[in-house]
């Protein structure tokens, strides 16, 4: 159930990229946001502002300020929520790793990045952490189901599991 890829962590040092062996490379996948994650997500923050709502109500009959405090924090869920709502909605990422070097686009400006801490590969997610070589912006992959396609997603976990291991 839990496997943290082999060769993913930046404090060992790994072989030269011109020693790869044949087939380490990974044609590129488009991984777009999940609809799972974010109904979990939207699932998290309704029980939270229903805690808030159970906790705050009572005590705003007695005193005027806990109805305020009450607004303000329904408020900024509902402007998380929408922030969540177009990020769901964003352009997607494709990832792609060519001769030993791994190559992040995103709305139509490829990086080169490098994975920065072990990649965690489940059943049912993968979680990649990168950061970009030029300008060390870290950018953390979440790849579940249904943001790519089937196919994108047998090829990614095979070669998580398997293409790595050859580097």
């Amino acid at each position: 159930m839990f496997e943290i890829t082999p060769g993913s962590n930046p404090n060992i040092p790994t072989k030269s990229s011109s020693k790869a062996a044949v087939g380490a490379d990974f044609s590129s996948a488009v991984i777009r946001p999940s609809r799972m994650l974010f109904l979990l997500e939207s699932s998290l923050y309704s029980a939270g502002a229903l805690s808030a709502c159970m906790a705050l109500i009572p005590l705003s009959f007695r005193q005027f300020y806990w109805s305020i405090f009450l607004l303000l924090f329904l408020t900024a869920l509902g402007v998380i929520v929408c922030r969540r709502w177009h990020a769901r909605n964003d352009a997607h990422v494709t990832l792609r790793v060519h001769a030993g070097q791994w190559y992040l686009e995103r709305e139509k400006n490829e990086c080169k990045v490098k994975p920065i801490a072990d990649i965690l590969l489940w059943s049912q997610i993968v979680v990649i952490p990168l950061q970009d070589i030029a300008s060390h912006k870290k950018y953390c992959i979440i790849a579940l189901q249904d943001s790519m396609s089937e196919d994108d997603w047998r090829r990614l976990r095979v070669w998580l599991r398997i293409g790595l291991r050859r580097i």
